[in-house]
C-alpha cells in the first residue's frame, strides 16, 4: 500500500512539474520575447511609448504572464527538489535556492513595467514632466528591466548547472537532457557577463546563442519527459549522507 501511494504521489509530482514547465515556457515566450520585440523600439522613445499606449492590453497581458511565471517558478522549485532530493539532498537544495533566488529577482523586476504604466497613466502629478521627459523615463525603466533579466539569468544558469548534474546522475531520468542543461547553463552566464562587460561583442553573442539553444532543448525535453513519461521511481542510492 505504501509503495502504491508513493508511486501515485510521484506521478502527480512529475506531471505537475511537466505542466508548470510548459506554462512557464509559453508565458515567458510571450512576455520576454514577443511583447518587447513587438512594442519596444530601441532608438525611438516616442515610437515605443506610442506602441505601449496603442497596445496597452498586450503590455498588461505581458505583465500578467510575468506574474504567472514567477508564481509557477516557486512551485516548480519545490517539486524539482522533491523529485531529486533522493539523488542528493544537498545539491537539490542548492538548485532550489538558486531558482528561488531567480524568482525573487524576477518578481522585483516586474515593478519596472508597473512604473511604466504609472508614467503613462496621465495622472495629474505627472504634469511636472513634459512629454520628452516621460518618454525618456519609460525607456530608462525598460533598460532597467532588461538588466534585471541579466541579473536573474545568472542565478538561472547556476541552477541549470546543478539541476543538469542531478538529472544526469539520477537513475530515473534520461541523461541527455541533463547534459544539455549543464552545457546550456553557460549560455545564461555568458549572456549576463557579455551585456555587463562586452555588450557589442558579436562573436560572443553568437556563442551565447548556441549555448542558449542547448539550454532550451534540454529544459524542454526534460519538461516533456516529466509530463508524458513521468518517473518509474525506484529509490536510488544517495550520492551523499543526509
Amino acid at each position: 500500500m505504501k509503495n502504491n501511494f508513493e508511486q501515485l504521489s510521484n506521478r502527480i509530482t512529475t506531471r505537475a512539474a511537466g505542466i508548470l514547465y510548459l506554462v512557464i515556457v509559453v508565458c515567458s515566450m510571450f512576455s520576454i520575447l514577443y511583447v518587447p520585440s513587438t512594442l519596444f523600439v530601441e532608438d525611438s522613445a516616442s515610437t515605443t511609448v506610442s506602441n505601449i499606449m496603442d497596445n496597452s492590453m498586450m503590455f498588461r497581458f505581458g505583465l500578467l504572464c510575468d506574474i504567472i511565471v514567477f508564481l509557477s517558478e516557486i512551485v516548480l522549485s519545490i517539486l524539482l527538489y522533491q523529485l531529486l532530493k533522493h539523488v542528493s539532498n544537498r545539491l537539490s537544495m542548492i538548485a532550489a535556492v538558486y531558482r528561488l533566488a531567480m524568482t525573487f529577482i524576477m518578481g522585483i523586476n516586474v515593478l519596472n513595467y508597473f512604473v511604466i504604466l504609472i508614467l503613462l497613466s496621465g495622472a495629474s502629478y505627472l504634469a511636472a514632466f513634459d512629454t520628452e521627459q516621460l518618454e525618456a523615463l519609460v525607456m530608462l525603466f525598460i533598460q532597467v528591466h532588461k538588466y534585471g533579466e541579466y541579473i536573474w539569468s545568472i542565478f538561472f544558469g547556476l541552477h541549470l548547472l546543478v539541476l543538469g548534474y542531478l538529472v544526469f546522475k539520477s537513475r530515473f531520468f534520461p541523461q541527455i537532457p541533463g547534459v544539455l542543461m549543464m552545457v546550456g547553463c553557460f549560455g545564461h552566464l555568458l549572456e549576463s557577463l557579455k551585456n555587463f562587460l562586452l555588450p557589442d561583442n558579436t562573436t560572443l553573442s553568437m556563442v551565447t546563442s548556441i549555448f542558449l539553444l542547448f539550454s532550451f532543448i534540454g529544459e524542454m525535453s526534460f519538461g516533456l519527459w516529466l509530463l508524458f513519461k513521468g518517473v518509474k521511481y525506484q529509490r536510488p542510492v544517495m550520492m551523499e549522507p543526509v
